[in-house]
């Protein structure tokens, strides 16, 4: 193949790194192919329209060292808030499968920070145990990458082997977790998106984490996503939404007892639900909604007029 028929030098965020055209995935079967960059012949079901195929190693090499160097410099104790350094790097691809390193290692990290005991051989560990998760994964195997990647967290945490007994359950049960939130999406993939629910799923089910911390993430690649799902991703950003203020509940002075605050794990939006008679009531319920996932961080509030107008959105108590 000529290098230099269709290519520059550059680098290419979205699309083919080599060229920037669409990519397109065979359904079917994987073929072999040799690697744009190194030459290597590999198996893949992803080419650009121009034939190119770059191996999961090349697409990530460049970024994974300086992600690597991040969460070892980084005191950071949010996996959000680390997460969102690394979304901000310029080598950053839009896809690929350095996200399921990205995931533990935010997820590892922060852990470490937030007991003052910074484990460089745990983050290490994590990337490379993401890096067995090749590209496509979500599309081929019926899993997501960056939501191994959130098993993988754990299992590293917890020091899980295939002999472990509840520790191996649960790192199951966190991957599952993860891919409950995301599944409820659809697709097309968004690496993103999907690495940044399967943090914050983490940080809710692990109990490692300081939960009272605000931070998020909203998109600004949307832009250059041909395939971005606009106002159907939690992380589109608020200010292009088409409904900015949704209050199916009104509220009145005679009315008395508590109400429910929660994110939604779809839309990402802090809302509110009410009117519970009791405390106990409320609390059962966002336990029920955390439980099956339908919530992140549900917290009881008195229903009253300072609550209902904080949040633009207030549901009716179903």
């Amino acid at each position: 193949m000529d290098h230099n028929s269709c290519c520059s030098n550059a680098d290419h965020i979205s699309g083919c790194m080599v060229c920037g055209r669409e990519l397109y995935y065979i359904s079917e079967m994987f073929v072999r192919a040799n690697c744009f960059y190194c030459g290597k012949e590999k198996s893949t079901n992803v080419f650009c329209c121009e034939g190119h195929y770059v191996c999961d190693e090349c697409h990530r090499k460049d970024v994974l060292e300086l992600v690597e160097q991040i969460c070892i410099d980084s005191d950071l104790t949010d996996p959000v808030e680390l997460a969102l350094c690394i979304f901000d790097l310029k080598k950053l691809h839009m896809h690929g499968p350095e996200y399921h390193s990205i995931v533990p290692a935010v997820l590892v990290s922060a852990y470490g920070n937030s007991i003052n005991k910074k484990d460089i051989p745990a983050i290490k560990e994590a990337i490379a145990r993401g890096k067995a998760i090749f590209g496509g994964i979500c599309g081929t195997h019926g899993t997501c990458g960056a939501c191994i990647g959130v098993g993988i967290a754990y299992s590293v945490l917890k020091k899980v082997t295939p002999y472990s007994k509840e520790e191996r359950g649960e790192a199951n049960l966190m991957t599952a977790h993860a891919l409950m939130a995301i599944s409820k999406l659809g697709g097309p993939r968004c690496c993103k998106r999907e690495s940044m629910i399967a943090i914050e799923i983490a940080k809710q089910k692990f109990g490692f984490f300081d939960e009272s911390n605000e931070s998020r993430y909203e998109c600004s690649q949307f832009v250059n996503n041909d395939m971005c799902i606009h106002s159907d991703c939690p992380f589109y950003p608020r200010s292009k939404r088409e409904d900015e203020m949704y209050k199916e509940l009104e509220f009145t002075e005679e009315q008395k007892g508590y109400g429910l605050v929660f994110t939604n794990p779809l839309s990402g939006i802090r809302g509110l639900t009410g009117i519970f008679d009791t405390y106990e009531e409320a609390d059962r319920t966002g336990r029920q909604w955390s439980k099956r996932g339908d919530a992140i961080r549900p917290e009881v509030a008195p229903w009253d007029r300072a609550t209902y107008d904080k949040y633009d959105w207030v549901f009716k108590r179903k």
